[in-house]
């Protein structure tokens, strides 16, 4: 009975394996080579950060890190969606969810949380406004 499990276990990984090597295959390598400049929202000690890229078969990838003041933090690696709009909902619902999380804060903290969260939601008539790229250091 054990060597059944150890046998399955290892179907188990196998699988795993390609699938991790068909998402560097499909999502990973070619967002890596079309990927757009980071966009990064602050206040304070709260970071949140996300970066898109157009796939080759029409999707969009997206990747992001969430901090808060170094201490607790999240990243997502690449993600595909059928459009750019959802990729950056995305990212805008997890780093939500990440600050959300965050209770308990000091007051400066507290401060950050709730107001990056804020920048996260939509802020006027027309919606959520993405922060500018940033720009590439030489």
């Amino acid at each position: 009975m054990e060597c059944v499990r150890k046998q399955g276990y290892a179907a188990d990984m196998s699988e795993k394996i390609n699938d991790v090597d068909e998402w560097m295959k499909t999502i990973r390598d070619p967002a890596e080579r079309t990927k757009e400049p980071i966009r990064r929202i602050d206040y304070g000690s709260a970071v949140a950060e996300y970066q898109t890229a157009p796939l080759q078969d029409g999707r969009w990838a997206v990747r992001m890190t969430c901090n808060s003041e170094f201490v607790t933090g999240m990243s997502i690696p690449w993600r595909a969606f059928k459009t750019r709009e959802e990729a950056v909902d995305f990212f805008r619902a997890e780093a939500a969810a990440f600050f959300a999380r965050e209770k308990n804060l000091k007051k400066g903290r507290a401060v950050a949380r709730r107001k990056i969260m804020e920048l996260l939601e939509p802020n006027s008539l027309f919606g959520y406004q993405e922060p500018e790229p940033e720009q590439a250091e030489d």
